[in-house]
């Protein structure tokens, strides 16, 4: 099985490693993009729109409002 960055194009790359600091973040955006088939357009829109920031706290509240009616 090929590893994850494997699996996109090196132009894909680029774009997270100029627009993306955190290796965290960087490792999200490469799954993500391998998931969905992101073109560099999707890719762009979803960094500039901080869609890993978005999907970070939407998961911190699912798991908030689980905890608390649990």
């Amino acid at each position: 099985m090929l590893p994850v960055v494997a699996l996109i194009p090196w132009t894909h790359h680029t774009i997270i490693l100029d627009k993306i600091k955190s290796a965290d973040d960087r490792l999200f955006y490469i799954r993500k993009t391998a998931e969905n088939g992101w073109t560099k357009s999707v890719l762009t829109f979803q960094i500039e729109s901080r869609g890993w920031k978005k999907w970070r706290n939407l998961m911190c509240t699912i798991m908030h409002l689980y905890i608390c009616f649990v």
